[in-house]
């Protein structure tokens, strides 16, 4: 049981790892949108709305991604809890 416990605290740890890094690269992706969508742009024409797109299909892809890390992480910590219990 004890090595069952030890391998789930690091999976547990490896995925806010990668949830971590989901984060970050989120916010990467927020910042560049923001360049691309210019609210001062004088016309609609002068944004580059195929890279912003492109941009926020990446940052949608990382927020699902993020979503399923989370309910992952959930699980993974609630069957700790109840290992530890034992």
């Amino acid at each position: 049981m004890r090595q069952e416990i030890l391998m789930l605290k690091a999976r547990i740890a490896e995925e806010k790892k990668r949830l971590s890094h989901l984060e970050l690269t989120a916010q990467g992706l927020l910042a560049e949108l923001r360049l691309i969508l210019d609210p001062y742009a004088d016309l609609l024409t002068e944004v580059d709305m195929e890279q912003a797109r492109a941009v926020l299909e990446e940052l949608y892809s990382r927020w699902k991604e993020a979503r399923e890390v989370k309910e992952k992480l959930s699980r993974m910590e609630r069957d700790l809890g109840s290992l530890k219990d034992f």
